[in-house]
């Protein structure tokens, strides 16, 4: 009894501890970790143990849970089925659905299964399915749930799956055979892992595996290798098939017995709960400190500074600099104190009117009085003259006394303060230099007081009151004159005072910073505390207390009524692989050389229309050695390398579920220099090296001028897990060195056996650039190179450099992805890609396979898939794409296997009929052409004596019309077409690269790469910039790409039409005559395009502060502004860029078509010069009329027989 009820008092307390942590949660605001700790809630009350599935999509999560269960209960397919979380368990028959956004529905039994499906692939308005069904197969209260794949596109696909983990007890991860070494696989287990999650790893679908290409025990160890360099060390790793449950790797049983055990006895449920708690307040603490980085995110610079020792120096600054702000203003007041003394000395001492000058006023104090009157005769006149002698004699000798007495002593003592206070503003010099007291002879006038009776009293007064005026005035100056100076000394040490201003303004931002931090500091600790202190509760819950808990776990939902479920109707084969719009004539090559050389024999015989001879020969031998290029893509592991094998009919190029093609292979038809068998091995310069080195480098901040130097570098190394991809790729350097050093930048010719090693070894693979394999056999005896390239999401960071010349040069594309995967987001892009451009080409050049679609469980199946990849596609602007379902391994165990033979035949009809059409359909039109001029020869033979003058005489007035209307033929408007083109085209893609920009956005700055449980907010932000400027700039790049190919497409249009119309011109002089079209040089714009690179050393920290936290961010929508701000930051750069390529582009063209016009006027010119001669020498020398019917007889029954195909 005792030991039961210390176990009840446990459970009370983790139920309170639970309890508390869920209030505490919600009074914070932290609704996602608060609705948590009621599931743990439920889930401990319950007695619930958990075991949950997770991995990639279509790896066999459901498929596993459903063999668990002996039942189909979830959706298993090779498409994205699971949307949303699903749990099952057992019980009553039941099934409740909770929506996102409306109360949970529960669907009594018996309900339909296949509704209950559909229910699981809709992840936007369901969030969660839970399944109770009446089996044995799991003890009670086990529950065992599916989540969504977290490779999806989707991103709420793999936040919906990380938002459930909380509750598992135990993980079990689940991967597919062909992508196990996924960088994606590796990230999400080491996740797991740090959250303390008991976890094992199960790769699916052994089946797959062919032990004469890779022995399983080194499979087995490439896994466990990879997962140690991420440091995952799970419980187990178990190798399973459903499908083949008696394959001796299969560890099936053990993980059903082991999963039983682990449901039976339910341990550690009380130390999961405690790891699932702590989960919850590392995430909630992670809560806080994202509301309290809102307050700090304006000091965002200065974090790293944010010191005990740097906050003690700044105190110090800022007294310093408040102690100068201080002795700059006593300065200011020094300075006005002393003017205002020493120019109030000035005129305090200075003595205008001496005795002499008293005298001199005395008497113009006479002239004043109203009786004043000099002599008798002409008294008037004599008296204004006396007075205007006296008032000018007293006024000059004032004013010279005033200038020298105080105006050039006070001028003297403002220079010397100027000079003094390094003041050297030109307009205060210039007033101080043209200092002056005014003075005017009515100041001496106003000054009398009217009535003075002058006697020598006043004269000492009116003395004394001419000085003061005089010195008021002056005083007036001096004022206006130091508003000036003072003026002049705040613009003279506005530098200095900014620079204090500035300086305090730093101070107090840290100071409040560093307060700030203190603050947030201490908030955490006291949350942290807190917390812990309510996980370790010794309290139990009070009445009230539980009540609520009560209610809390009680749950309220709809009861609902299962819908008639429509039933899914399968796609035909037929509607699923695209038909060629318009039927070609199937004329085969062999067919049209025997035409050619029938027509050639009866020309030499005939000997009149040599002209054409040369042509067809021309033609003749390109169509005899044609040659192909068929480029193979796909994402790592799709099985290109196994298709290739199966193409060429022998298993030539190396296949294994890790990553082998970090090469370009060229298959090439043997030569007598180069065998069968034969190998050529291009490797890498030493240049080349050297840049693929500093690539990866540079991530670990380092920078080589040699490889020599490189290798001291690499072992000292160390990567984080986001690194590790490149440090594999420096560490194969480093390793394969020494054996290829003494290859660098040569051919290196091999055999078969030699050419598996530079393939599939990493550390030889690493410095190869490219190979040439020369091979015969079926495929390679029709004149094809097949180019197997890099996979595009390969766990090896060289292997996403795709070559996408190969899309445009590439006679046919072959993109091949594996029956049950998704496709990456490197596949989106490559096919996004090939969206754009796939409408340019002359003939749908593309073929999609589904590889290893024999794993299929049914016909239904298979046409489902079918469907959904089609589906795909379109979404990715390929429209009616040519799409077959293959099996690579059945297709090398049976060369005439039914699944492969649709696409072979299909593909072996494109190169043999559909690829040769063009030059085919060229030879047809000479043939026609030739017809319509033996025609004319022939009409001209029965013309009279008379006639034939005449005729000769209008073939000289026809050369002359020719030869003037080829002159007068230009091509600017033409020119004009082309600009407007291109401007448009350009146009066009930055409009489309800004509406893909939302998307971008999206990806980059998604709950899944802004994460509360990381921490490092600053660094996810960089990280998620840096992924948003990738795409754009790899989007931007690959748009105006595509544009070359349209605009080249344009210019042979252009010059198609413009060609028309001069045969249509000349034709109105000479209707038979048609000149060729010559063909124009490959313009190869795209060799002109430059990749759009962000300016690394460019900060977006401005736009970057907008991000304050995550609830923010995503909850009040805040990312809307962070998205406008970096739209708006990033705009004028794209429209440079593009501006820029516009105009290398339109040079380049321009050049090159220009030079074409010029050659091609020529061309013509010179053709109708061979024609008037020969229809001249057809009337003027004696003509074979029998072999010229002769020679059409063979061509007529040519041109029938063609139509008759």
């Amino acid at each position: 009894m005792g030991k039961v009820s210390v176990k009840h008092q446990e459970n009370l307390r983790l139920e309170a501890s639970l309890f508390h942590l869920h209030k505490q949660f919600q009074a914070a605001g932290d609704e996602q970790q608060a609705a948590k700790a009621i599931q743990l809630l439920k889930k401990w009350v319950n007695g619930e143990f958990v075991v949950a599935f997770c991995g990639h999509f279509s790896a066999g999560k459901s498929s596993m849970i459903n063999e668990l269960m002996g039942q189909a209960i979830l959706p298993a397919s090779p498409i994205p089925t699971s949307a949303n979380l699903v749990s099952v368990k057992a019980g009553d028959e039941h099934a409740t659905v909770y929506y996102r956004k409306q109360p949970p529905v529960r669907y009594e039994a018996p309900y339909e299964y296949e509704q209950i499906k559909q229910f699981a692939v809709d992840g936007d308005e369901v969030e969660s399915i839970h399944l109770s069904i009446d089996t044995d197969a799991i003890p009670k209260n086990v529950v065992v749930m599916d989540t969504p794949g977290i490779d999806s596109t989707d991103v709420a696909h793999r936040v919906s799956t990380e938002s459930a983990l909380h509750l598992a007890d135990v993980i079990f991860y689940v991967m597919d055979y062909n992508h196990v070494q996924a960088e994606l696989n590796l990230q999400f287990a080491k996740q797991l892992q740090e959250a303390n999650k008991t976890l094992y790893l199960i790769v699916n679908q052994i089946d797959k595996h062919q032990e004469d290409q890779l022995t399983f025990q080194a499979f087995k160890e490439s896994v466990e290798t990879s997962f140690l360099k991420w440091n995952v060390r799970p419980e187990g790793i178990f190798y399973t098939s459903l499908k083949e449950p008696t394959n001796r790797h299969n560890d099936l049983s053990y993980v059903k017995s082991l999963l039983l055990a682990m449901m039976t006895e339910k341990e550690n449920r009380h130390q999961h709960i405690q790891h699932a708690m702590q989960m919850l307040i590392d995430d909630h603490l992670a809560f806080i400190e994202d509301q309290e980085e809102e307050k700090l995110t304006i000091h965002d610079e200065l974090r790293h500074k944010l010191t005990l020792e740097n906050h003690e120096m700044n105190k110090q600054q800022k007294e310093q600099l408040l102690e100068k702000e201080a002795e700059m203003r006593r300065a200011e007041k020094q300075l006005a104190e002393m003017y205002q003394q020493e120019t109030g000395k000035i005129l305090s001492n200075a003595n205008l009117t001496p005795y002499e000058m008293r005298e001199k006023a005395r008497l113009f104090l006479e002239t004043t009085k109203p009786d004043f009157k000099v002599g008798l005769l002409f008294a008037k006149k004599k008296t204004e003259e006396v007075k205007k002698e006296r008032l000018t004699l007293f006024f000059d000798d004032m004013k010279e006394r005033a200038a020298s007495q105080l105006q050039w002593h006070l001028q003297q003592y403002v220079q010397e303060l100027v000079k003094n206070q390094n003041l050297t503003d030109p307009d205060l010099i210039r007033q101080v230099q043209q200092f002056e007291i005014p003075l005017e002879p009515h100041d001496l006038i106003e000054t009398v007081k009217a009535g003075a009776t002058i006697n020598g009293d006043y004269v000492l007064t009116y003395a004394k009151d001419v000085a003061d005026h005089i010195k008021k005035k002056a005083a007036r100056l001096l004022y206006e004159l130091y508003a000036q100076i003072e003026q002049s000394k705040i613009e003279q040490d506005e530098v200095k005072r900014q620079n204090i201003s500035q300086h305090l303004q730093e101070c107090e931002a840290f100071e409040e910073a560093y307060t700030s931090l203190q603050e947030m500091k201490a908030k955490l600790a006291r949350t942290k505390a807190l917390l812990q202190s309510l996980q370790q509760t010794d309290d139990n819950l009070t009445a009230e207390d539980t009540n609520e808990l009560s209610y809390m776990l009680q749950e309220e939902y709809e009861t609902g009524i299962m819908k008639a479920e429509e039933k899914y109707e399968a796609t035909s084969e037929q509607q699923l692989v695209s038909q060629p719009e318009e039927a070609v004539h199937e004329t085969g090559t062999e067919k049209v050389l025997q035409d050619v050389s029938a027509v050639l024999e009866q020309l030499r015989s005939f000997g009149k229309l040599d002209r054409f001879i040369n042509r067809l020969q021309e033609k003749r031998k390109k169509l005899s050695n044609q040659t192909f290029t068929v480029a193979l893509f796909g994402a790592f592991s799709a099985g290109k390398s196994s298709f290739a094998n199966a193409l060429i009919g022998e298993r030539l190029l190396p296949v294994s579920p890790n990553p082998t093609t970090a090469t370009i292979n060229k298959i090439m038809p043997p030569t007598e220099k180069r065998p069968h068998k034969t190998a050529v091995v291009q490797m890498k310069t030493n240049e080349q090296m050297i840049q693929d080195l500093n690539g990866a480098l540079k991530l670990f901040h380092h920078e080589v001028e040699s490889i020599d130097e490189a290798l001291t570098i690499i072992p000292t190394l160390q990567a984080t897990e986001e690194l590790q991809l490149h440090l594999s790729f420096l560490q194969a350097v480093e390793k394969g060195y020494g054996e290829v050093k003494q290859h660098i930048g040569l051919e290196v010719v091999v055999d078969t056996e030699e050419f598996h090693d530079y393939v599939a070894k990493e550390e030889k693979a690493c410095f190869v650039q490219f190979i040439n394999l020369y091979y015969d056999c079926e495929f390679t005896r029709l004149g094809i190179t097949l180019v197997d390239t890099p996979g595009a999401d390969s766990i090896n960071a060289r292997h996403t450099g795709v070559a996408f010349e190969y899309i445009k040069n590439a006679d046919a594309i072959l993109f091949v992805t594996y029956y049950n995967h998704a496709f990456s987001k490197a596949d989106r892009e490559f096919l996004i890609q090939l969206g754009r451009v796939k409408d340019v080409f002359a003939l749908d050049k593309m073929f999609f396979l589904v590889n290893a679609a024999d794993l299929a469980s049914s016909d239904t199946e298979l046409q489902l898939v079918q469907t959904y990849v089609k589906g795909q596609l379109e979404q990715y602007g390929i429209r009616f794409p040519r799409l077959y379902p293959v099996s690579s391994l059945q297709a090398l165990q049976n060369h005439e296997d039914k699944m492969f033979l649709p696409f072979k035949n299909e593909f072996y009809r494109f190169i043999n009929y559909e690829l040769p059409e063009l030059a085919i359909q060229s030879v047809y039109a000479d043939f026609e052409q030739i017809l319509a001029v033996a025609n004319e020869m022939k009409q001209v033979q029965t013309k009279s004596e008379v006639d034939k003058k005449r005729y000769i005489q209008s073939l000289h007035i026809k050369n002359e019309q020719v030869a003037a209307k080829l002159h007068e033929i230009h091509f600017e408007y033409e020119q004009q077409q082309f600009d407007r083109e291109l401007e448009e085209l350009l146009f066009y893609v930055k409009k489309r690269l800004f509406v893909r920009y939302d998307d971008f956005f999206k990806e980059a700055f998604s709950p899944a790469n802004l994460r509360d449980d990381r921490g490092e907010k600053q660094k996810q932000l960089r990280l998620c910039l840096q992924e948003l400027l990738t795409s754009i700039s790899f989007d931007a790049t690959q748009e105006v790409r595509a544009t070359t190919l349209r605009i080249e497409k344009y210019i042979v249009k252009l010059i198609e039409d413009w060609h028309r119309m001069i045969i249509t011109k000349l034709q109105r002089y000479e209707p038979t005559f048609t000149p060729t079209l010559n063909s124009l040089e490959p313009p190869n714009g795209s060799e002109v395009v430059t990749s759009y690179q962000f300016d690394e050393n460019e900060s977006y920290q401005k736009e970057l502060s907008l991000y304050k936290n995550n609830k923010s961010f995503f909850e009040k929508n805040e990312k809307a502004k962070l998205h406008a701000a970096l739209l708006e930051r990033i705009k004028p750069d794209v429209n440079h860029y593009i501006a820029k390529e516009e105009a290398a582009l339109h040079s380049h063209y321009t050049h090159l078509v220009n030079q074409y016009v010029l050659a091609h006027k020529q061309s013509v010119s010179e053709e109708w010069y061979d024609y008037y001669k020969q229809l001249q020498a057809a009337v003027s020398e004696e003509f074979p009329i029998q072999e010229l019917v002769s020679t059409m007889t063979v061509l007529e029954h040519v041109l029938e027989e063609r139509k008759g195909h």
